[in-house]
């Protein structure tokens, strides 16, 4: 997976451990600086295990979802890429028939469509001697139905295709599941090389017979050989099963002498390796045919594209189903630490009865605070490793005959979820130790309530106009059906909420009932069906 949101995984990756590094400075510049309050604040850690789990256990939560997250969207992306590389084998970019002024192609649209055979002497002259190429194909496809009559199985559609069998080892040849080499040269007019999603489907074994239809006429094949699923065989897709002839024979047997349905190439650099040639050879190809009706599709290209994006989606989509667990994480986090303060109040006031500043007590608790957030970083990074595995696992039994799920977290991604998931840690202990820090020292000595006076507060009425605003302003400019904009009118509609309770706190309103209705307007407002 390359990126997230439309941003690159690996620029997310160098802020994130830029501001953890800017984190773990401020915590060593409190453990230099002043080494007795830094002492004062992790001692806690091991004096008082039981409760150190605890906090550690209450504090992953972020982390572990935004692993999951991440992990998930790794796992898709391997999956599908993996389809594509194994199923493409050495074909990366496919030569179609196109009308397009650009020559650009796409073979979904142009399975049945042919070219004349003659352009292939013209693409030999223009890519046999590029680098970058190690293999050109000639292929003609026809889609038949296919009946095994012993079986008494049938499959309504396949893709029968014709290749040149003297070219088929610059594509790594045809070779059957096992990995052993097939002749197509050597089979016999009457045989076909059936692949093995066929063979599954037809129950179909060497020495079968198959019958297919061409023209309204049976024609009936003997089954020479299974080979292994691949472009080669005439798999282009997972749904379609595919058998293969020699090319010349499917153009005598059906017509088309001198057509051809596309021409397949393969880069320099083997199945994996030639992808990052794929924009060089496509562009150098597209000028080759340059003139003629023929595009080019950098198929293999374009499918893992797909597979990033789709697990870009899905990782999307975790991670904001995931804000509200790491929105209920960040208060978990503001009560442990409220909780913590509450516990050691007394300690706490006779800190600073006895010349403790504030400022050394906030150090103090983003002391500790950081000694748990980087623990709790690891073990929600480790548990959402095994969350990522829970989730493939559920994964591949719900799709697992369409798609096979290989689980898989990348490095990368663990990085990406550690350093986040400390870094919101630290950014919500620094709220908690400065909010815990405000209390009255002789009340706090007598473990005493602290007396609130309630005063009107400017600041309260400033953010309430800027809450306004902002959400205005927002709600205004996404009244519009397109999704970036109806996100923008549905965060609008989202923070007005809270600026009218900001308001109604500063003209003295009670904050719980007013805070109340805004959340049960954010449920429903969420909830409300899309159309």
């Amino acid at each position: 997976m390359d990126d997230i949101f439309g941003l690159s995984i690996g620029t997310i990756m160098t802020v994130l451990i830029i501001l953890l590094a800017v984190c773990l400075a401020a915590v060593a510049f409190v453990a230099i600086r002043k080494p007795v309050v830094f002492r004062m604040g992790m001692r806690n850690i091991p004096r008082r295990r039981a409760q150190t789990v605890l906090i550690v256990i209450g504090l992953m939560l972020s982390t572990l979802i935004i692993a999951a997250a991440f992990g998930t969207g790794d796992t898709i992306d391997r999956s599908v890429t993996s389809v594509a590389l194994e199923g493409l084998g050495e074909v990366d970019e496919l030569i179609v028939a196109s009308q397009d002024e650009n020559n650009e192609g796409s073979v979904e649209s142009s399975l049945n469509d042919t070219f004349d055979a003659a352009v292939l002497g013209q693409i030999d002259v223009g890519l046999g001697d590029d680098p970058n190429v190690d293999g050109i194909l000639p292929v003609l496809l026809e889609t038949l139905p296919v009946i095994s009559e012993v079986s008494g199985q049938s499959e309504p559609t396949t893709y029968l295709v014709g290749v040149d069998p003297a070219r088929l080892d610059q594509f790594g040849g045809l070779r059957t599941p096992g990995g052993d080499p097939i002749d197509l040269a050597a089979t016999a007019i009457d045989e076909v090389v059936i692949s093995q999603s066929l063979a599954e489907a037809l129950d179909a074994e060497v020495g079968m017979t198959l019958t297919t239809f061409y023209a309204q006429q049976p024609i009936q094949l003997r089954v020479a050989a299974i080979a292994g699923d691949s472009p080669l065989a005439g798999n282009f897709d997972t749904n379609t099963p595919g058998w293969v002839v020699p090319l010349e024979r499917l153009q005598a047997a059906t017509g088309q002498e001198g057509r051809l349905t596309f021409i397949a190439i393969s880069n320099e650099g083997g199945v994996e390796g030639g992808l990052a040639l794929s924009d060089t050879v496509t562009a150098r190809a597209r000028e080759v045919v340059a003139g003629m009706p023929l595009g080019v599709d950098p198929y293999k290209d374009s499918l893992v594209d797909f597979a990033n994006e789709f697990s870009s989606l899905f990782t999307s989509l975790f991670l904001v189903l995931g804000l509200f667990s790491v929105a209920v994480g960040i208060l978990l986090i503001v009560l442990i630490f409220t909780m913590l303060a509450a516990e050691r109040r007394p300690e706490m006031g006779m800190a600073r009865a006895v010349g403790q500043r504030r400022g050394q007590l906030i150090q103090q608790f983003v002391a500790e605070g950081s000694g748990y957030a980087l623990l709790a970083g690891l073990v929600g990074a480790a548990l959402g490793v095994l969350a990522t595995y829970a989730i493939a696992l559920s994964l591949g039994a719900l799709i697992g005959d369409e798609l096979d799920i290989d689980p898989y977290v990348s490095p990368r991604s663990l990085v990406v979820a550690y350093c986040l998931g400390v870094v919101i840690t630290f950014i919500a202990v620094v709220g908690s130790s400065w909010k815990i820090s405000r209390l009255n020292v002789v009340a706090a000595i007598r473990d005493l309530p602290d007396v609130a006076t309630a005063k009107r507060s400017k600041r309260t009425f400033i953010w309430a106009g800027l809450l306004l605003l902002v959400g205005g302003t927002l709600a205004y400019a996404g009244q519009t059906s397109d999704t970036a904009q109806a996100f923008l009118f549905y965060a609008g509609m989202s923070l007005m909420p809270f600026g009218v309770a900001l308001l109604l706190r500063y003209f003295g309103v009670p904050s719980r009932p007013v805070l109340s209705v805004v959340g049960v307007y954010l449920l429903v407002f969420w909830f409300l069906p899309a159309s």
